[in-house]
């Protein structure tokens, strides 16, 4: 069983001037989410060049995403090059290694570690803007540049994303130096606007944070709802948990624009703009900050949940689909998983305004969550987290999310988002182990995981086999 939430913005002069310092304003600006972007987004990834047409299926999924970039040039492995202006906004790798060179406008702005780089060990890149977490390498930072950026690696053999801004020519941008970088934000969303409990308010108005105490009872919080409704629309409609980016329970975690405390109280920081009314339907006792502003965006949610969703054969499944423009901000996931094998090996597909190839094609589920390796250790962050792996391995209930802030994805048109139904089964038949199929590959290439895995998985095929010799 899944249940994905996809959280968008949707809408009912001259770009300003970009540079580090504005973008990492925005790094913790929510309100500008309301706005139409001046900026397209694209990732560059180590996907599986196979994957050319959904008309070829063995291709489409296909799933050695680990070591492919856009050319080897003088030795150095190129995993992202465009033309400007624009700017880098993520770095993910799950296995960095080698240094890594950012070279802007035709200078090498910055070469680091790429290890110690994801790792926050570089100086000016501490956590939380890089970090490891759960095995993954992240870097959430802005780099603008003018005409043209590159990111090479000295060393090849990654798993990697690099996301990127693309903006209109004749943007006026920044390029970025280490010797003007400005002083870090500190992500947090900060509360605003007066307090009200009221279930209907007259518009305009923005809700700038929505509180709710949550049940300490997983079934109760599943069968509740969040349901608001603007200007005669239900734009929101998910179950409580579900919505909060966590389930199944209240799981506590903080992120910036969402979390759950520690006393079961259930937030979010998302602007919700109205224009006449907003109605919350349900659950009572919702609790709301509110300003006086218009904005021209509406704040969406949708859950959608599949009680019996096999990975074989494998399939595209729509975690959103929708016509029209706004920017996508936030997916969350809970996975029930009845066996502890790896649920989660498919990639993110993501295409905007009908293009004919995702302009986002990742390389596994746990990979856009921003972790790597099915990691089960339990870790929130201020724009991704997993609050919830039961185990064993990956064995009962799993909830990620991750919040595009800095790197939403903005849509003029239509936004379509899938995510791959692949389990961790290959086809390799002497690595069989009960229904488990493990391929020698992915057995030397991560030993480290796999070896315990197999270890328990030959332990209850012993114990059934005696239990039946009994």
């Amino acid at each position: 069983m899944a249940s994905p939430l996809a959280l968008s913005l949707l809408l009912a002069a001259s770009p300003p001037a970009v540079d580090t310092a504005s973008l990492l304003r925005e790094m913790v600006d929510l309100d500008r989410l309301t706005r139409p972007a001046a900026h397209v987004t694209l990732q560059f990834s180590s996907y599986d060049r196979a994957s050319v047409s959904p008309d070829d299926p063995g291709g489409w999924f296909a799933n050695g995403d680990r070591g492919h970039y856009l050319r080897v040039e003088d030795g150095r492995f190129v995993l992202a090059d465009a033309e400007g202006p624009g700017a880098i906004v993520r770095i993910w790798s799950a296995n960095p290694a080698g240094d890594l060179r950012i070279e802007l406008d035709g200078r090498v702005a910055l070469e680091a570690d790429f290890r110690a780089l994801l790792a926050g060990e570089v100086d000016g890149f501490p956590p939380p803007f890089g970090a490891v977490r759960a095995r993954g390498g992240n870097l959430y930072y802005p780099f603008p540049y003018r005409e043209r950026m590159k990111v090479t690696c000295s060393e090849g053999g990654q798993y990697y994303h690099v996301n990127v801004r693309s903006y209109a020519a004749g943007t006026e941008v920044r390029t970025w130096s280490r010797e003007e970088a400005p002083p870090l934000p500190t992500l947090e969303a900060v509360p605003r606007g007066r307090v009200t409990t009221a279930r209907v308010l007259e518009g305009p108005g923005v809700v700038r944070r929505l509180e709710v105490d949550l049940p300490d009872d997983e079934e109760a919080l599943r069968r509740a709802t969040l349901e608001l409704r603007v200007d005669g629309e239900t734009t929101v409609l998910a179950p409580l948990g579900d919505f909060f980016g966590t389930a199944p329970g209240r799981n506590a975690y903080r992120s910036l624009p969402m979390g759950i405390t520690e006393d079961g109280v259930g937030w979010c920081a998302f602007p919700m703009p109205f224009g006449e009314r907003l109605e919350v339907v349900s659950p009572p006792g919702v609790r709301l900050r509110v300003t006086d502003d218009v904005r021209p965006y509406r704040f969406h949610a949708r859950w959608r949940g599949d009680p019996a969703l096999p990975t074989r054969p494998m399939r595209d499944w729509p975690v959103v689909h929708v016509r029209g423009e706004g920017r996508l901000v936030g997916a969350a996931l809970s996975v029930t998983n009845p066996v502890k094998g790896w649920w989660g090996e498919g990639d993110e597909k993501i295409s905007v305004d009908d293009e004919p190839f995702p302009s986002t094609f990742g390389t596994g589920t746990e990979d856009y969550f921003g972790y790597a390796w099915c990691d089960t250790a339990l870790f929130d962050a201020p724009y991704h987290a997993q609050s919830r792996c039961d185990g064993p391995i990956n064995r009962g209930h799993c909830a990620v999310h991750r919040f595009h802030v800095l790197d939403d994805i903005p849509f003029r048109t239509s936004l379509r988002f899938d995510l791959e139904v692949c389990g961790g089964i290959y086809v390799d038949e002497p690595c069989v182990v009960d229904r488990n199929l493990v391929s020698g590959r992915t057995y030397r290439d991560n030993g480290r995981y796999l070896r315990p895995w197999i270890d328990l998985l030959l332990a209850e095929r012993a114990e059934r086999e005696g239990r039946a010799d009994r």
